[in-house]
């Protein structure tokens, strides 16, 4: 099939007309309306005159049958962005396309010195995004629901395809430990950063493995052996996994394995085990509740005979408020067995944490450390359940405890990253703020979960944490400055066991002045559990406003206006 690029004539106008009335073909290119003949005139009369771009009529022997060329020629970053259609049904699926396509890219590698050529595809244009794939281009960024498509009436994404020249060293590639919806967002974003990403996790179906254009690994992300032979295989720059405890030690692992910048095993094993993060922070003075590491009944009895106040009792090595229980009677024998078998069920290792029961506001420092130097980012006021299981219900920012008060959480969220070992990297911190000053609760040296760090720092600082993260893994420098002081927040929907009959008033409430977003977990016909974990919580929304107070209330009306029923075999509310 002889097919070429001419540069565009005088002549072309008419033809190009009658391709440019079909209206599936306006919805798959973007232009709006009907053009008249006097408008295409002028679009056309500025295609002949633009100097700083291509426009090229695609040949197939003597038949104009297409039209390709430039919409940007960026000669400092070397960069084309490109696009092209077939006029008529009758020339598609024949290989035209890319043949053009490939002629195009070719010519702007060779003659123009272009170092990458990049196209913006609508998603729901499937048969252009198959030939750009056909041709070698790459999904690099997702800008979700930024168009609204006309005959759906629903918001599309905007999808950018590239394609590097042959000799063009290729994007930084990050592994992610992680590809469930905890990690989703750093997925995203990696991808959205045009970088080339790697994702790991024992569930093939992960919905992390969903995104157009990333390598997937089916390994579990604990299996630190594995996961390193993957690293190499793929020559990663750098590793990271978001909002999860579990795969810290295998970050730290490819990392002192790979020469990355990372956390140590060391550094790792302290942000992981609850009784070795413990003895870190005494160690360096670090404001900790009295506590025990026990390992077996025998040693938990003694450790829970030692009090005569409240206490909880919770794994050595799990988060999410799993496995997680207070004692309010320590002289209570049944409650102190129960609550011993409960923990120790969700403990990894076996071994459970006995501490002292803290009294106050618990609140969680976001801090980034960069070469050593930890920045506080966010406080974080949180809500719970209370006892037994403490699950948490809400979340504010920034904190509206008084300054000096704030002052002294951000010294001992300092004095604890720094005891635990990060010099590179994020950290969680979470704090009770007692009678005798702020104490701290854990650490993980990661980003917070629970929409804090993915969303409700960005919404009330303007910090991208999660592109922070991602460029200190890549041994990079992180953008941390503020770009302005805002309040936001999350509430979860209040819910209990049964099977989930119905979810009104979302739309309502979701066009209320400062609401971000409105999720369910759970589906009509799921049974939802009692809220014993994080993972039981059925819902959640969103806001962001002027200040937290407002923030704040806005999602509590959200939840007045949200109806939830549930059959519990006895009653539905």
């Amino acid at each position: 099939m002889d097919i070429t690029l001419r540069p565009l004539a005088r002549g072309d106008a008419e033809i190009i007309y009658s391709w440019i009335s079909d209206s599936e073909l306006r919805r798959m290119i973007g232009t709006r309306g009907e053009p008249t003949p006097k408008t295409h005139r002028v679009w056309f009369q500025n295609k002949l005159n633009d100097k700083e771009n291509l426009t090229f009529m695609i040949m197939r022997g003597d038949t104009p049958v297409g039209l390709a060329g430039t919409n940007t020629m960026d000669e400092i970053n070397k960069e084309a962005e490109v696009y092209l259609y077939l006029g008529s049904e009758e020339f598609r699926g024949q290989g035209i396309g890319k043949q053009a396509l490939g002629l195009l890219t070719d010519l702007l590698f060779d003659e123009y010195d272009r170092e990458r050529v990049v196209a913006r595809i609508f998603s729901f244009n499937t048969p252009s995004i198959r030939l750009f794939e056909k041709a070698g281009f790459v999904l690099t960024k997702n800008l979700r629901a930024q168009v609204l498509d006309a005959k759906s009436g629903t918001l599309a994404d905007l999808l950018w395809y590239a394609r590097v020249r042959p000799d063009t060293v290729l994007p930084k590639k990050i592994m992610i430990l992680g590809a469930g919806i905890l990690q989703l967002p750093a997925i995203r974003k990696a991808l959205d950063m045009g970088l080339r990403v790697v994702a790991v996790d024992m569930n093939p179906d992960a919905v992390g493995f969903r995104e157009k254009g990333i390598e997937r690994e089916v390994i579990s992300t604990i299996d630190i052996p594995e996961v390193v032979k993957a690293a190499k295989r793929h020559g990663v720059d750098g590793v990271m996994t978001l909002a999860s405890d579990m795969p810290m030690r295998t970050v730290a692992a490819v990392a002192e394995e790979m020469g990355l910048v990372g956390i140590d095993a060391a550094t790792a094993k302290r942000a992981t085990d609850k009784a070795e993060m413990r003895k870190a922070l005494a160690k360096y003075g670090v404001p900790i509740p009295k506590f025990f590491k026990v390992s077996d009944r025998e040693e938990y009895d003694r450790a829970a005979a030692s009090f005569r106040v409240p206490f909880i009792v919770k794994p050595a090595d799990n988060s999410g408020s799993r496995g997680i229980c207070k004692i309010d009677d320590p002289r209570d024998a049944a409650a102190v067995a129960a609550a011993y078998d409960y923990s120790r069920s969700a403990s990894r290792s076996g071994d459970v944490v006995v501490e002292e029961y803290m009294n106050g506001p618990e609140v969680s420092v976001e801090t980034l450390t960069v070469d050593g130097v930890c920045h506080v980012i966010q406080i974080t006021d949180k809500m719970t359940t209370g006892s037994p299981h403490f699950v948490e219900t809400g979340h504010t920012q920034p904190t509206r405890l008084p300054l000096d008060v704030a002052t002294a959480i951000r010294r001992v969220a300092v004095a604890a990253t720094r005891a635990i070992g990060i010099k590179n990297g994020p950290s969680h911190t979470e704090i009770i703020v007692t009678e005798e000053g702020p104490k701290i609760v854990e650490l993980g040296a990661r980003l917070g979960g629970d929409c804090i760090t993915t969303h409700l720092v960005p919404l009330s600082t303007g910090v991208d944490m999660v592109a922070c993260c991602i460029r200190i893994a890549l041994g990079q420098k992180p953008d941390i400055m503020r770009r302005y002081r805002k309040g936001a927040a999350i509430r979860y929907f209040e819910s209990r066991r049964g099977v989930l009959k119905r979810i009104g008033g979302v739309e309502e409430a979701s066009r209320l002045r400062g609401v971000r977003q409105i999720s369910f977990v759970y589906q009509i016909g799921d049974t939802v559990p009692d809220v014993k974990s994080s993972g039981d919580r059925i819902g959640f929304v969103i806001a962001q406003a002027g200040d937290a107070e407002k923030a704040a209330a806005i999602c509590e009306e959200v939840k007045k206006r949200v109806v939830i029923e549930i059959d519990d075999g006895e009653s539905a509310s």
